[in-house]
């Protein structure tokens, strides 16, 4: 079924949470991770997302579930 998320209630959970630095644009939601260093996650309204500042999969994957699993 398509995914359709609220990116500016995403955004506002989390800078509430303080995960790191919140970026929003009229296309994409970006966080940058402050740990581990250089770790982004871009997320578009659709739940595609990218995850850059690793080459491991199970990283990236990881990073998603954290800041996407609950969505």
């Amino acid at each position: 079924e398509p995914v359709v998320l609220d990116l500016d209630r995403l955004a506002n959970r989390w800078s509430a949470q303080g995960a790191g630095q919140v970026e929003r644009t009229p296309y994409l939601l970006r966080l940058r991770l402050p740990e581990p260093d250089g770790i982004a996650l871009a997320v578009f309204p659709d739940g595609r997302a990218l995850v850059t500042g690793t080459e491991e999969p199970a990283v990236a994957r990881r990073i998603y579930a954290s800041f996407l699993g609950d969505s």
